[in-house]
């Protein structure tokens, strides 16, 4: 992790994204995300893709 200009430390371009499993830099992944049930107790989810650039820069959430 490198460190910002206040002294905490946040993640850099070499850390692995995680979410249920790690996204390498450089890396994408397609996951199901479970958001709920039907009343039969089905799951119902929702397709995600994560997109783990190499260098820093800003990130984005589309939903």
């Amino acid at each position: 992790m490198a460190e910002n200009d206040t002294g905490t430390r946040t993640p850099g371009r070499t850390d692995p994204f995680r979410f249920e499993s790690e996204v390498a830099p450089g890396k994408k992944r397609h996951l199901r995300y479970e958001v709920s049930e039907t009343y039969l107790g089905d799951a119902i989810e929702i397709p995600v893709t994560i997109v783990n650039g190499v260098d820093d820069g800003p990130t984005v959430f589309i939903g």
